[in-house]
């Protein structure tokens, strides 16, 4: 059951102002990531594994899949003896780990009194996927934008 559209439209509408608001506040944060590792974009950190990881976490339903997914690239990595890439994957399954607590935050700010808290659970975990998309939709063409840069003309 998706819980965030059992919200009252109005409370729906507040929520939807608040995630394009914090959307638009962590892009920053996401640039600042990839910058940090712009040296292995696009040959240690390739264009497929950034669309892998975009598909990932765009139909992936919990947060425990997409981290299950940045594990195995880290995994990957580190058997590789690549553990500038294992850092990266590492990186950024904490930063987005960490969004948990600001999915907390917003829903505070519209959740109604009477929920359950296993309905609030789920509604946070809902929350936490969509704040995980955005950041990475953000971090994910940052990335392109740079790897492409990074290319000599064809």
């Amino acid at each position: 059951m998706n819980e965030l559209e059992a919200l009252a439209p109005a409370a729906r509408v507040a929520l939807r102002h608040k995630l394009a608001a914090w959307s638009d506040q962590r892009e920053p944060h996401a640039v600042q990531l990839v910058e940090q590792s712009h040296d292995l974009l696009p040959k240690r950190i390739t264009n497929a594994q950034l669309s892998g990881l975009e598909n990932i976490v765009g139909q992936a339903p919990t947060y425990r899949e997409i981290r299950a997914f940045l594990d195995n690239q880290a995994t990957r990595a580190n058997k590789g003896g690549r553990l500038d890439v294992a850092g990266y994957w590492n990186a950024l399954a904490e930063v987005l780990s960490m969004l948990r607590r600001e999915a907390e935050q917003l829903w505070s700010e519209v959740a109604p009194a009477d929920l359950a808290d296993r309905q609030r659970r789920a509604a946070i975990d809902e929350l936490h996927v969509r704040l995980v998309r955005e950041y990475v939709q953000h971090l994910v063409a940052h990335s392109l934008y740079l790897a492409g840069l990074s290319q000599p003309d064809r």
